[in-house]
């Protein structure tokens, strides 16, 4: 069985030890004042701006990691002020700031390469988070930037040394090829969580939430067998949402039900990705139950908001059959993103219809990409 093991919590220094600098670019007085605020408090350096000219003032004389951008500018666009800014600061992590509905705008940001989209009223915790997010980003892009530029000096002066060195000249050279690789598949489980984000932030639909989030994370899997499970009443977990690929349809009911019972508690309390490949493991993580996938690979995750589980979901299929290289990295990226959205409508419905049972769909949804 391996994991996926999750990010922890800390403090986010820069490669070259100095502050994180955060640019913000927002036209409205007050929201520019909370948001410095907001930054300072986090110990980041920050320089608040009202529009596009002043931006562009302030990145002509400085270096920014992170920049915020209200994607209404009173003299410009915040999707053409990020381009400008990105010709400037190749490595600049972008946060923008709209309001619904943002999609157009907010799509051509993300393409351009915006890591996050924030939506007025800006709420102080998301944004806070954001920022982190962003700076963290940027720091470990740094580093990587840092070793790579060491490594290709070094090969560069190893490949000019003796000839009895070549062995450690291969060895720098692989590490450099590893480090790039690695560099790459960052790049695309960040790519993959933006458009995954902006899929899903107009959902405030719990059953809409769930269809788009399998049909996009199927994409991911390729064929296979999925199933959310929502947290009941009674802390328990009833099917939210599945797709039958490959179950026979006599045993699939009785199977998706059992897994209710005994993998959904099992993995509800658990961080990370786990991709569960030998029946025996499986068995230690749910007990008796592992019978009814005993020909199965699993994948299994939690989508957690702070202490509590708001989803648990699953993939399986034929052992013979599997999952996608990188695909661990990427659900892991794609559940952070979907445990915010749930919660998000998770706060809408209690100021609406304050209630328990707000995540229990009326019926789960096979929907209709079993064949």
């Amino acid at each position: 069985m391996t994991t996926h093991p999750p990010h922890p919590d800390r403090d986010i220094p820069q490669p070259d030890g100095r502050a994180a600098r955060v640019l913000i670019v927002e036209p409205e007085v007050r929201i520019r004042r909370e948001l410095a605020a907001l930054v300072r408090d986090e110990g980041f350096e920050c320089d608040p701006t009202s529009g596009t000219a002043e931006a562009i003032g302030a990145v002509s004389g400085a270096a920014y990691d992170v920049a915020i951008i209200d994607l209404r500018l009173r003299d410009g666009d915040g999707a053409d002020l990020l381009q400008q800014l990105l010709l400037r600061t190749p490595g600049l992590k972008a946060i923008m700031i709209g309001t619904e509905p943002m999609r157009d705008q907010a799509l051509d940001a993300l393409r351009l390469g915006a890591v996050d989209l924030i939506a007025r009223p800006v709420d102080r915790a998301e944004a806070l988070a954001s920022v982190r997010h962003a700076v963290d980003l940027a720091s470990r892009e740094r580093a990587r930037d840092m070793r790579l530029r060491k490594l290709e000096r070094l090969c560069n002066v190893l490949g000019r040394s003796r000839h009895g060195e070549a062995d450690e000249v291969d060895s720098l050279c692989r590490e450099l090829q590893s480090a790039t690789e690695q560099l790459d598949n960052h790049a695309e489980t960040l790519r993959a969580a933006s458009e995954f984000r902006a899929a899903i932030e107009q959902e405030l639909d719990i059953e809409n939430l769930l269809r788009t989030t399998l049909e996009f994370m199927l994409r991911r899997t390729g064929p296979t067998n999925a199933a959310v499970y929502l947290p009941s009443n009674h802390s328990d977990y009833s099917l939210g949402a599945y797709v039958n690929y490959d179950s026979p349809k006599e045993t699939a009911d009785v199977l998706l039900d059992h897994l209710a019972d005994s993998l959904a508690p099992s993995f509800a309390e658990t961080d990370g990705v786990y991709v569960i490949d030998e029946p025996e493991a499986l068995a230690e993580r749910i007990g008796g139950h592992a019978d009814w996938l005993d020909d199965a690979r699993v994948i299994a995750f939690s989508c957690r908001d702070g202490d509590e589980c708001l989803a648990v979901v699953t993939f399986f299929r034929d052992r013979e059959k599997p999952f996608p290289d990188g695909l661990a990295d990427e659900l892991d990226a794609l559940r952070h993103v979907f445990a915010a959205q749930l919660a998000k409508v998770a706060r809408i419905h209690h100021r609406v219809d304050p209630g328990p049972d707000w995540l229990e769909a009326d019926e789960p949804d096979d929907f209709g990409l079993a064949a």
